[in-house]
């Protein structure tokens, strides 16, 4: 039903088609969405407040890479299970490995 009178939405007021395959709708709280590489959910803690007491987390959209995609992405960096040794970066001090790291990271997450 709701995703009929979205459909009829799109087509009527945007020119829009709505794609079968690729169109989930879900309940943002309770389960996660995926589009264009992330997971999109709703966020709900109760345990979280700002300085005045309230809750500022509930209801707020959150962004995460799944978690399938970190696994695949951490192999290159195991062997066996553990943090496998990067030999080629023995020769750099600690502040250039973790810049590397850090700038792999950020080319992976972005």
């Amino acid at each position: 039903m709701m995703k009929e009178r979205i459909r009829g939405f799109l087509i009527k007021n945007l020119k829009l088609s709505l794609s079968e395959e690729k169109t989930l709708i879900t309940h943002a709280k309770t389960e996660k969405a995926r589009f264009l590489g992330y997971d999109v959910h709703v966020l709900h803690c109760d345990a979280k407040h700002d300085y005045r007491g309230q809750r500022n987390i509930n209801g707020v959209i959150g962004l995460s890479i799944p978690d399938e995609k970190i696994r695949n992405k951490a192999k290159n960096y195991m062997s066996n299970g553990r943090a496998t040794h990067r030999k080629e970066r023995t020769i750099n001090g600690d502040f250039d490995i973790i810049s590397q790291y850090q700038s792999e990271f950020r080319g992976f997450v972005q």
